[in-house]
């Protein structure tokens, strides 16, 4: 849903880095990371309010520590898939015969970490 709302991009900070907590008779309730809560002032809260009205009655946002928290974040979910889109493209590079012959031939491996999506 969060990304079919048009939205400031402090707000989708915010929701960005918030958990998922339950939807129970209209009442959304979120727990949003600590180390982001200073992101949260009045005027965000009030905006979050407002866009989502008309899917929830009441919004809660809490400010959670990581341990506390089982869910993952949107932003950790993106993290993550980007980290996995980039091993793959990283296995993918070293196991082509081109590159496999030139790394025979120069006797050398390629570092891993300088291998990125164009």
């Amino acid at each position: 849903m969060l990304k079919s709302i048009v939205i400031s991009p402090a707000i989708a900070n915010v929701l960005k880095n918030c958990s998922f907590v339950t939807n129970s008779n209209k009442t959304l309730t979120l727990n949003l990371e600590k180390k982001f809560i200073t992101l949260l002032t009045n005027t965000i809260k009030v905006k979050i309010d407002t866009i989502l009205q008309d899917y929830f009655d009441l919004i809660i946002i809490n400010s959670a520590t990581p341990p506390e928290n089982n869910s993952q974040t949107l932003a950790k979910k993106e993290l993550n898939l980007a980290q996995k889109q980039l091993n793959n493209i990283q296995r993918t590079f070293l196991k082509d015969r081109e590159v496999i012959k030139i790394q025979e031939i120069f006797e050398t491996r390629f570092d891993i970490k300088h291998i990125k999506e164009i």
